[in-house]
Parts: structure tokens; C-alpha cells; sequence
């Protein structure tokens, strides 16, 4: 089975945002460490979960502006474009430790 297609759905596994468990078993699965992981949602809830995680939050959309404003640390990407760049900044990064 190809894990870097798996799908994790709170519904199935009976765990909601902002409850990072979803995430975690998400890397888990694909064997990386939370911590080398970009989380890119556009609610709060989204954020804090990734936080929560001890990912990189990233806020996309019309309110990333807000949104990162409210959770230090977070990334944002305003548009398509703008979350391009973030994640081809992000692939030039060194590997984090676990």
C-alpha cells in the first residue's frame, strides 16, 4: 500500500480539529516527524491543531492575514501563488530533527 496516498478523516477515526491526533497519525503513517511537517488550513481550529501537533501551521485564504496574527508562528499565503512560495521556500529548508 502507497501511504503517501492515505486519507484520514475525523469521521472514521472519531477525532477533531482542533485535536491533533488526525495530524500526528497522518505522519505518523508516512514516517515523518511531526515537526518536518507543513500544515496549510484556513480555519483557526486548522491552526491550532497543527500547533498542537508541533507542526508548521500555515494560514491560506481571504483571512490568513487574521488568522496568522492570531497564532504566532504561523505562516501565511494569502492566494495559489502565494502558498507556491511558501512551499518551495519550505523544500529548501535543511530537514528538522526528531
Amino acid at each position: 500500500q502507497d501511504d503517501s496516498s492515505a486519507v484520514f478523516s475525523g469521521h472514521e477515526m472519531g477525532h477533531f480539529k482542533p485535536d491533533p491526533h488526525i495530524l500526528l497519525m497522518a505522519a505518523r503513517s508516512l514516517g515523518v516527524s511531526p515537526a518536518s511537517c507543513l500544515v496549510v488550513d484556513d480555519s483557526a481550529i486548522g491552526l491550532e491543531a497543527a500547533l498542537a501537533a508541533g507542526m508548521v501551521p500555515c494560514a491560506f485564504g481571504e483571512r490568513s492575514l487574521e488568522l496568522a496574527a492570531r497564532h504566532p508562528g504561523t505562516l501565511r499565503a494569502a492566494d495559489a501563488r502565494a502558498l507556491d512560495l511558501v512551499l518551495q521556500s519550505c523544500l529548501m529548508l535543511p530537514a528538522r530533527p526528531d
